[in-house]
């Protein structure tokens, strides 16, 4: 049996506001890693990092 894809969410956001109710939101309806970034440059060092991962990115 073949085991269903690995998610991760990530977030990028300027305002911190935003980012914490996103944040806040989201880890309330799904079961899957959240991350969020304040600045684009720290999701891009992140997406370099994690290239090999198995786990399928969806960025908001």
């Amino acid at each position: 049996m073949q085991k269903p894809p690995r998610y991760e969410i990530l977030l990028a956001e300027d305002n911190s506001l935003i980012l914490k109710l996103e944040l806040r939101s989201l880890k309330k309806l799904v079961n899957c890693p959240i991350k969020g970034f304040w600045q684009g440059g720290e999701l891009i060092d992140h997406l370099k990092q994690t290239a090999n991962s198995e786990h399928l990115k969806l960025i908001f």
